[in-house]
């Protein structure tokens, strides 16, 4: 039995205390009894992990994750020995000769040479092979300025205020040997206050994504381009500045070539000292104007009309994708008595949806209550709703229950809709919609929160303890998260089925649910068939509904309840195996797999997560398990 200390009263201490004890010590007990002392001990220490994770902070974290003297010592021998296949021409926008001195220093450290730097002539440093003045007035002139120098095979444009890693230029060099097909890359960013010794923020990145790119420039200052494709995107408009570097970083992405990402914190950028934001990567409000600009016109290009918004004063953004059509949404809710809420959940449709184009499918799966009767004789004439019997008598099983709903939905868009669920915002059909129309999004998800207004999700981080499970768990409703994430919408590789846009014929073409999944992880799998199809998945937190999770199953406290969650991971593991040892790529290596709120990375984590996996095979294989 899975307990904690919610579990227990509050309003009584020492009796929670003593319980709660009690309770450790039992479970303890069984686990040594079945299993022996070494299984107890991987089951303390992933415990005592989780501790540890909190514990970590930038300082401490970049010293597990920094180059030694000695590594570096190898890296420079080891870049001495290749013929340099690249040439980094690196562009710094200093403002001031102490920057300029700054960047150049932070060059002279690097562990592989190949790189030279232009500097502003008013702030040139020193005179060196490496460094040369420029003097571009405008974005056209720094074009062509890099049309004409040749010698230099990729570009990095710095705004004043950024250096480089030590490792940098190794690592950009080893990442394009090893990714030749690659021609524009970006990396992970440390943020420092002052210097660049006073490290205070780790920015750990996903791989590119359109959306979450849409929704305000994740990938900032910290990337580097091909001569040859810069000059195809047009380069630089204007003078250097956040708009611009937005609006370039845009055509380039618009451009069909392969976009790489390197997990690894390779730019370092000072904060200036008069902005005051939760979160340092979100540009300022005074770039939000030009960013807006550089947003529009990039939907222009590629033939998505909509309005930009800024998301209160962050440089964060909210786009309104016009509705192509307004085609019939059926919404699936598969039911088994719990009449009080499932009333509350179609009320809340019927009268806060601004959509009307809309069909409410009940799936009724063996209810016994008289009152889930009377619920369904009172919609007996309702032009909306219609009350479909599922034709078998069976245990549970989610998937199987809306692969045979959907056969019965009218609708050319599915949501996906437990009867636990309560609509919050009237235009959630519109917002969700606007993304699924896309013929490359296969699955839209919303923001839910417990009846507390805590989140209880905001997409699904997969990998979680070798597993999944739901990002941000019981923060505030009002928490922008990490990075703003919990204010825009952005891609993921899976959302919850607990309301859930999909397009039917999408849901055709992936085959419907994996009906082995019978209760769990169901709608994670199919959310990375949809992946490996090529399809997008995004999450948006302009949906809002209030999942009253459980009601209706419970949750998995039950001997069998749990043998069956584990069988299920186990399953999902070994399906989507690659998926799990590669990360999930809208993630980061850098941030744990014993959190959901991106706390970075344990060292110790890869072993112990082995251990969890190894535990839940072995608990879905065994007979008897711990109580």
């Amino acid at each position: 039995m899975k307990m904690n200390s919610k579990d227990f009263p509050r309003n009584e201490p020492q009796q929670f205390r003593m319980r709660l004890l009690f309770h450790i010590v039992k479970k303890a007990w069984n686990i040594y009894r079945l299993y022996g002392f070494k299984w107890l001990w991987k089951r303390m220490a992933l415990r005592i992990l989780l501790l540890k994770v909190r514990r970590l902070n930038a300082e401490k974290y970049r010293a597990l994750i920094s180059p030694s003297a000695g590594e570096l010592k190898k890296q420079r021998k080891s870049a001495a020995a290749k013929k340099h296949l690249f040439h980094f021409g690196i562009v710094g926008f200093t403002e001031t000769p102490a920057a300029a001195a700054e960047l150049f220093h932070s060059l002279r450290k690097q562990s592989c040479s190949g790189w030279t730097l232009f500097l502003p002539a008013k702030d040139f440093p020193a005179d060196s092979p490496q460094v040369k003045k420029w003097t571009p007035e405008n974005g056209l002139e720094l074009n062509r300025f890099i049309a004409e120098e040749t010698g230099c095979s990729h570009w990095i444009l710095l705004p004043d205020g950024t250096t480089l890693a030590p490792e940098a230029i190794f690592e950009f060099s080893s990442y394009l040997e090893q990714n030749p097909d690659v021609t524009l890359f970006y990396a992970d960013d440390g943020w420092c206050r002052f210097s660049a010794n006073q490290l205070f923020h780790y920015h750990f990145k996903p791989d590119f994504s359109p959306d979450t790119l849409r929704s305000g420039n994740y990938i900032g200052c910290s990337w580097c381009v091909s001569r040859e494709r810069f000059l195809r995107s047009g380069g630089l408009e204007g003078q250097y500045s956040a708009a611009s570097a937005y609006d370039l970083i845009f055509r380039l992405t618009e451009q069909p070539e392969k976009i790489g990402h390197i997990a690894k914190p390779l730019f370092l950028r000072r904060e200036k000292p008069q902005r005051e934001l939760p979160f340092p990567e979100i540009g300022a409000k005074e770039e939000i104007p030009g960013e807006i600009r550089a947003l529009a016109a990039h939907l222009k290009r590629i033939g998505l009309p909509g309005a930009v918004e800024e998301i209160g004063s962050y440089a964060l953004y909210r786009v309104r994708y016009e509705l192509k059509s307004k085609p019939l949404i059926s919404i699936l809710i598969p039911n088994r008595d719990q009449s009080v809420s499932l009333k509350a959940g179609v009320d809340s449709i019927l009268e806060k949806s601004t959509y009307r184009n809309l069909e409410i499918v009940v799936l009724e799966n063996g209810s016994v209550e008289p009152e889930t009767e009377n619920l369904y004789r009172s919609w007996d004439n309702h032009p909306w709703i219609r009350v479909i019997r599922y034709p078998q008598n069976e245990s549970f099983n989610y998937a199987r229950l809306n692969n045979y709903g959907v056969t019965q939905c009218r609708g050319d868009y599915i949501v996906f809709m437990n009867n636990d669920i309560t609509i919050l915002s009237p235009s959630w059909a519109e917002e969700m919609l606007q993304f699924g129309q896309r013929e490359e999004v296969g699955a839209v998800g919303a923001k839910l929160y417990f009846e507390d207004r805590t989140i209880q999700h905001a997409g699904v981080l997969v990998g979680y303890l070798g597993a999944a499970d739901h990002y941000f768990l019981r923060f505030p409703a009002d928490d922008p998260g990490y990075a703003g994430r919990l204010l825009c919408a952005q891609n993921l590789s899976a959302v919850t089925f607990a309301f859930c846009m999909v397009r039917k014929k999408v849901f055709e073409e992936a085959g419907g649910m994996d009906e082995s999944l019978a209760v769990s992880f169901n709608d994670v799998d199919f959310c990375l068939k949809l992946r490996t199809m090529g399809r997008l998945v995004i999450w948006t937190p302009f949906a809002e509904c209030f999942h009253f999770e459980s009601r209706t199953r419970g949750y998995d406290l039950s001997m069998e309840k749990q043998k069956r969650l584990q069988q299920e991971i186990a399953h999902l593991h070994q399906k989507w195996e690659p998926f799990f040892t590669q990360g999930d790529p809208y993630y980061n290596p850098n941030l744990s797999l014993a959190a959901t709120d991106f706390c970075y990375r344990h060292p110790a984590e890869t072993e112990l997560i082995r251990s969890s996996l190894e535990w839940n095979r072995m608990i879905a294989a065994s007979d008897e398990q711990p109580e």
